[in-house]
């Protein structure tokens, strides 16, 4: 699909990939609600989950956790993390993303190598879902705190 943020992806945004297999990527989010969060996506127009099956079901779900690992070795490296302060800096150059980057940069002098993650996938406009692609949203977690279904309590209707 030609104007679907997610198709092309890993071809124009290389700064943005986390990681990547045959069939689906995981990039840093322009809209972070924690640091180091990520998108993880199929390769090609997907606009539901239930359209995947097979080796490209498997590599999506796959995705997740390998992009979870590579943005714990990210953040557990001085390298690693002048990164995804670089990609903030440079996200902060657009009107659209630039609270989001401040917010981002204004953590950056405490990163902390995250623990465990939390995700959260919108299919459907009707939960949420605000890119016809389907897409899931992971969150770093560096604290223990709530669980996904304590923090969804507070935000779902």
């Amino acid at each position: 699909m030609d104007d679907c943020i997610f198709c092309d992806i890993p071809v124009n945004q290389r700064d943005r990939l986390v990681f990547e297999n045959v069939h689906a990527y995981g990039i840093f989010s322009p809209t972070p609600a924690v640091f180091g969060q990520a998108i993880i996506a199929p390769k090609g127009h997907v606009t539901d989950v239930r359209q995947l099956s097979g080796q490209r079901l498997e590599d999506y779900v796959h995705a997740v956790p390998k992009t979870f690992e590579e943005i714990r070795k990210m953040l557990d490296s001085q390298e690693g993390r002048e990164r995804l302060v670089r990609y903030y800096l440079a996200l902060n150059e657009y009107p659209r993303f630039s609270k989001y980057a401040l917010h981002m940069l204004s953590l950056s002098g405490n990163i902390l190598v995250p623990q465990g993650y939390n995700t959260g996938t919108n299919d459907n406009e009707f939960a949420g879902q605000s890119q016809p692609h389907i897409h899931t949203h992971l969150f770093p977690r560096t604290v223990k705190g709530d669980g996904i279904v304590a923090m969804v309590r507070n935000f779902v209707r």
